[in-house]
């Protein structure tokens, strides 16, 4: 070996250990990048989820409830009581009472959240240290939110600003607020043990490859240096062509399989493409499919790009992107959180997060990683399911109901097809409470929910509206279906014997998309509809106008 050849591979090694800490690093750092962006969306959630709610009883003007081991009227409150009879007077909940009420009986470990004001009406609403912070900088800067990665305390907090709007001026317009005015916020505070947890195993990780890799590298320096010394004296030697020969060709195997072993005992799926074609696969790759040799990988599927599954939920990396191949789109768009590959491997589903780097212009050489994320993406899929679902009946919850509504609506006008909703009601469903007790309540909402869901399809989407009423969004579906379906599902809930509670009925309402309404247009139309079912003596139902 000369000493030039001594030189090219000492340049190869470094700008191969460069390419790999580059790739390990920018891979660790969006994982965790992404993870902090997962926990920053899930409190943007539950700060919505609270302001829904909200909005709901603000919608009421305040509801009135029964007062439980003698509870108060909130004394700041105006009209704060309402008698029914000479032994039952109700207390009046505004939406920043009922707010507080629920933050003070959660007992989620992993968040909490509680409503607060630089000017409190309440006395009990006063901000803490962050809280101040956060409201001044949110009424300084006019946006609509503010939150702080505190590591130390292991926590998300998330300020989320509440606007004056026209209902709160009953009781805030003394205090010199007007419509529009940032009055308060709701602070929503998330464990952050997880992401912590993730983070340390993320750097740990990172750590262990990159000393894997320099002592790889330090092991081929010296044997090439060792090398290197060695030929120098078989030249003064002057041995023959012949040994000359066999020596570097041994060189060049021994060589072939240190890069071998240094690449097999990557976790990741490591391969090597020129000119579109694979040249090189680690044991990692080839085990995962379950071959012996790039050979079989080759003979058998031509392209690992052949591999690359659809999903109808999800967006996927396919063979072909757009009009362009893969490895040229992935060039482009590895950056994105949302550029993930899909393996379906004897039954089981595997996500990968792909990773180029070009060795090569020339040869349009390029290293791609594949780093299994299968795990983290099963994670985030799951926090989102909870997201958009009713904790006790397990279908979709009004926000989840509200989205889905938009997109069907968009698309039955895209495809020139109909599609109409069911707003039902489970009849004098009070009484139930009132006899049986809530739990007995809550098991007939589950069964409700189980019973819808068994006379849907699966293009159906079955929600809990609130309380005892729910919606269901009936895609390329007629009038005519509609109530025949509405019928069915009154008829099977009238001849069903509920435990403790016995037989129960409920009413319907139905409305069809007429092509020019907004998507809370066709819901109010349904309502309506449910009204009259009310007004007509309940156990029936009517068909929108």
């Amino acid at each position: 070996m000369t000493a030039k050849k001594l030189i090219v591979f000492s340049l190869f090694i470094i700008g191969l250990i460069v390419v790999t800490f580059d790739i390990l690093t920018k891979a660790a750092q969006e994982q965790i990048a992404e993870e902090r962006h997962n926990v920053l969306s899930q409190a943007k959630m539950h700060f919505q989820n609270i302001i829904n709610m909200r909005k709901w009883n603000a919608l009421h003007g305040g509801i009135y409830i029964k007062p439980l081991h003698g509870e108060q009227p909130n004394p700041y409150l105006k009209n704060n009581t309402l008698k029914v009879d000479e032994n039952l007077t109700l207390i009046k909940v505004n939406p920043a009472w009922m707010t507080r009420q629920l933050s003070e009986m959660n007992d989620i470990k992993e968040y909490q959240y509680r409503l607060t004001s630089l000017n409190p009406l309440n006395p009990g609403n006063k901000a803490d240290p962050f809280e101040a912070e956060a409201l001044r900088y949110i009424e300084k800067h006019q946006v609509k939110s503010y939150y702080r990665f505190d590591m130390q305390k292991r926590r998300l907090d998330y300020m989320g600003a509440l606007k004056t709007e026209k209902s709160c001026l009953a009781c805030h317009a003394l205090q010199g607020y007007k419509e529009g005015d940032v009055r308060g916020g709701l602070h929503v505070s998330l464990d952050l043990m997880h992401l912590i947890e993730s983070t340390k195993r993320q750097e740990k990780l990172l750590t262990q490859r990159k000393t894997v890799i320099l002592v790889i590298a330090l092991v081929l320096s010296i044997f090439y240096y060792y090398l290197y010394k060695r030929s120098k004296e078989v030249e003064k030697l002057n041995i023959t062509l012949e040994e000359r020969v066999r020596e570097r060709t041994q060189e060049i195997g021994e060589t072939k399989q240190l890069f071998q072993g240094m690449l097999d005992n990557e976790l990741s799926l490591i391969l090597v493409m020129k000119k579109g074609a694979i040249i090189y696969a680690n044991r990692t790759f080839l085990d995962f499919f379950s071959l012996k040799n790039l050979e079989d990988f080759l003979k058998k599927y031509g392209d690992v790009g052949a591999l690359f599954q659809q999903d109808s939920h999800e967006k996927f990396l396919q063979k072909e992107m757009k009009g362009d191949n893969w490895v040229s789109y992935l060039l482009r768009h590895q950056g994105e959180k949302r550029c993930r590959v899909k393996f379906d491997i004897e039954g089981k589903t595997y996500i990968f997060k792909p990773y180029i780097k070009r060795i090569s212009e020339n040869s349009q050489t390029y290293l791609i990683l594949f780093d299994d994320v299968t795990d983290h993406f099963n994670m985030v899929k799951s926090l989102q399911d909870a997201a958009s679902k009713d904790a006790l009946t397990g279908l979709a919850n009004r926000a989840q109901f509200d989205l889905v509504l938009h997109e069907q609506i968009h698309l039955a006008v895209q495809l020139d097809t109909p599609i109409a909703i069911l707003f039902l009601d489970i009849d004098f469903f009070k009484k139930v409470n009132d006899l049986y007790g809530h739990d007995a309540g809550d098991r007939v909402l589950k069964d409700l929910a189980r019973i819808f869901k068994e006379h849907v399809r699966q293009i159906d989407l079955v929600a809990r509206w609130g309380g005892e009423e729910f919606c269901i969004i009936l895609p390329s579906t007629g009038i005519e279906h509609a109530v025949i379906l509405a019928e069915k599902i009154r008829t099977a809930v009238e001849n069903y014997d509920f435990e403790k509670v016995g037989r129960l009925t409920i009413s319907a309402g139905v409305a069809l998309y007429n092509g020019r309404e907004t998507p809370s247009g066709l819901v109010k139309r349904a309502d309506k509809a449910l009204y009259e079912a009310k007004s007509s003596g309940r156990n029936c139902v009517k068909t929108a106008v």
